[in-house]
């Protein structure tokens, strides 16, 4: 999971250093404004089902609880198990992988005892095994953007763990680990002996509650806090922040690109829209650029959603082409702007997402305005490698998001080299789940399918 922290740091970084010092090289700099001119990053936020599924361990999907809880079924893990636990890797997540852990009435706190095996016992337990034991995806990609879901009672701050139900039959640790969960944000875990006797014991541990209180709540930060003065959550994100955010969710169950969080919104605000967000249902990547495409437009071209509070043309409070509010807002149309999506990978809905993608990078979005507004996706890709039926399918889609959203047209065709065309059973830039597209390639045509799974 390091590597999912490192990709994000380095495209924000990239971002926050675009152009950072001679705007005066490039557009016109009204003499009321700094010569710092923010990029423009929303965030688009994968918050389907599969972002329930464990980071560590693979899910072997059975649908949703009346709760909207995912179910992972059963894990079998043995020595040749490609998941297995690995006491020389480092699994990151809400416990610190360097610590070790006891139960304490209703969440684990650190403990000071030995568990340098990275293991433990039932009152020692190893927080990189509780990682792997317990972590989603959704409570990884929180971890790195917010530090993590969190709550407060009676004086002490809580990390909330979120996501599925599953059980784990480990026949090298010789445990059982069985997570339950009345709601998605009610995690508790069980450990008991399997085919042998469990070094953290048989029910020591029993119906714990995943809540872990750290030793230092003011550790709670993610990359947000790395980019923003948050010496005051109360702040707006387009002052107190190092770049200008907004933040976007999808899934299949009426969030097709649906905008939480505007660029004047507080600090405070999109720290909670992403930990509180319900991961659940299906996967309209396509959709959501699309809402993407008209955000940065300002016009609602497409009907997936309508977004009206952050379509504003020509209204700083809304407009990412525009600084300033209401009748003092001016246009910064030099400004640099990009799509950070964040997925783990196979999509499930009816557009292809590098057909939006594509076109945002290559056309001008704003012909309100002097130069070239152009938008470039960078796709993170993570977890979705542990999807036994579909990972193939995921990396490929999020690997050719990327090319056809953020590629130099040095030869001004309008297509990353070696393409030329994508071509679609039934019409241009949708398809159906056992539909497959033809991206033609100057060599040889390469045949991908369209989707995959449907959580």
């Amino acid at each position: 999971m390091r590597k999912v922290l490192f990709l994000i740091v380095i495209l924000l970084l990239a971002f926050t250093q675009t152009k950072p010092a001679q705007m005066s090289d490039y557009c016109y700099v009204p003499p009321f404004i700094s010569n710092a001119v923010k990029p423009n990053v929303l965030i688009v936020m994968d918050f389907s089902g599969s972002m329930q599924f464990p980071a560590y361990v693979p899910c072997y999907f059975l649908g949703y609880t009346q709760q909207k809880t995912a179910n992972c079924g059963t894990s079998y893990i043995t020595s040749s198990s490609p998941a297995k636990y690995d006491t020389n890797k480092i699994y990151s997540g809400y416990f610190n992988p360097n610590k070790c852990y006891s139960y304490s009435g209703s969440h684990f706190v650190e403990a000071n005892c030995d568990c340098s095996n990275k293991i433990g016992t039932s009152s020692c337990i190893s927080g990189n095994l509780l990682n792997w034991i317990s972590a989603t995806r959704i409570d990884i990609a929180r971890w790195v953007l917010t530090g993590g879901r969190s709550s407060s009672s009676q004086g002490n701050t809580f990390l909330i763990s979120e996501g599925a139900i599953y059980t784990i039959y480990d026949s090298n640790l010789k445990c059982q680990f069985q997570i339950t969960a009345g709601q998605p944000s009610n995690r508790s875990l069980t450990i008991r002996n399997y085919n042998g006797t469990c070094p953290l014991g048989n029910n020591a541990i029993n119906n714990a509650q995943l809540q872990i209180r750290p030793s230092d709540p003011s550790s709670i930060k993610g990359i947000i806090h790395s980019f923003c003065d948050t010496s005051n959550l109360n702040g707006q994100i387009n002052e107190k922040c190092q770049l200008i955010m907004e933040f976007m969710v999808f899934a299949s169950d009426g969030r097709y690109g649906e905008i939480k969080v505007g660029k004047q919104a507080t600090i405070s605000d999109l720290i909670n829209a992403i930990n509180n967000e319900l991961p659940y249902y299906g996967t309209p990547t396509g959709e959501a650029l699309w809402e993407a495409y008209d955000f940065y437009k300002q016009s609602n071209d497409n009907n997936y959603e309508a977004n009206t509070a952050y379509i504003g043309r020509g209204n700083g409070n809304t407009d990412p082409y525009y600084d300033g509010s209401d009748q003092n807002s001016y246009a910064v149309s030099c400004r640099k702007s990009f799509v950070l999506l964040l997925s783990d990978g196979a999509w499930n809905g009816n557009v292809d997402p590098v057909v939006p993608a594509r076109i945002m990078a290559t056309q001008d979005l704003r012909s309100d305005l002097p130069g070239k507004q152009n938008v470039y996706t960078y796709a993170v890709y993570a977890f979705g490698d542990l999807d036994p039926n579909t990972k193939l399918q995921g990396r490929q889609a999020m690997i050719t998001t990327a090319i056809f959203g953020g590629f130099d047209d040095r030869d001004n065709n309008t297509w990353p080299y070696p393409f030329t065309n994508i071509q679609y059973p039934n019409g241009s830039g949708t398809c159906s789940s056992l539909e497959y597209t033809i991206r033609t390639n100057i060599q040889t045509p390469t045949q991908t399918y369209c989707n995959s799974r449907g959580v």
